[in-house]
């Protein structure tokens, strides 16, 4: 799996790529694939702090903390190029929230050429979900359809039902608490110089790409835990990671603080 998602990296004759980056089990992973693929110089991290979503306007503490993993895991790998995408970064620009991201990453990198995210299947069943029910922010019940729609359908979208249903998590693009909520920011994301390269494969799936490459010990370094410094293992993130960690058969060598 893993040379075949290395193999399918688009060619890059000049200029650079940017990957939107958390230093999560899945962006690390396409962050040193592309690090190998197209050289440091080439290649810019980006992370997302703006006060637009919502994730951080109900817990700005959040941001600090996303923020120092960011930080953490560029310098892990040593990258050259890092740029935050902040609120005042991105008012002097006009259009849609992800079209004022774009705009202010190519004011500072005008030669990026591609763009990259690390969503895997997960996202993907989200985003089928999200089209399925219609979805629209707007509406009361918007959130409980999609959810209702889940549980009713759970044998087409199995790593999502058990990310929801037994890992407390959320259904990616609907949950109005999530970065990317509203159509018109999906669907912004689908071009033909945007790649998703994990997007056909499960979170259990990417941890067996890392043994594969002989990556674990960069592994147990990720972070999936958006509350703690360390993994706290309560929370939806950390169940979802030791759940992942199972079903793929890679011993799970995380610490967690509450276990």
């Amino acid at each position: 799996m893993i040379e075949q998602t290395y193999k399918s990296l688009p060619q890059l004759s000049d200029g650079k790529v940017a990957l939107l980056f958390t230093g999560g089990v899945e962006s690390y992973l396409l962050a040193t694939l592309l690090l190998k693929k197209y050289g440091k110089d080439n290649v810019v991290l980006m992370s997302l702090l703006m006060k637009e979503y919502n994730v951080f306007g109900k817990y700005p503490e959040k941001a600090e903390r996303v923020l120092n993993d960011f930080n953490a895991a560029t310098k892990k790998l040593q990258a050259v190029h890092t740029h935050l995408l902040t609120s005042a970064a991105i008012s002097k620009f006009q259009g849609t929230l992800p079209e004022r991201v774009l705009q202010s990453m190519y004011e500072v990198f005008p030669d990026v050429k591609y763009t990259f995210d690390g969503y895997n299947n997960i996202h993907k069943e989200s985003l089928d979900i999200f089209y399925k029910t219609n979805f629209n922010e707007h509406e009361k019940y918007g959130v409980k359809q999609a959810r209702l729609y889940l549980a009713t359908h759970q044998h087409e979208y199995p790593e999502l039902y058990d990310f929801v249903f037994k890992c407390e998590g959320i259904i990616y693009f609907v949950q109005d608490d999530y970065k990317l909520k509203t159509r018109e920011d999906v669907t912004t994301q689908q071009s033909s110089t945007h790649f998703s390269p994990l997007l056909n494969y499960t979170k259990a799936q990417v941890i067996k790409m890392y043994e594969e490459a002989g990556l674990l010990d960069e592994l147990y370094n990720t972070k999936s835990c958006s509350s703690y410094h360390v993994h706290c293992g309560q929370c939806s993130n950390c169940l979802n990671r030791m759940f992942a960690f199972k079903q793929s058969g890679v011993e799970d060598k995380t610490f967690y603080a509450d276990i």
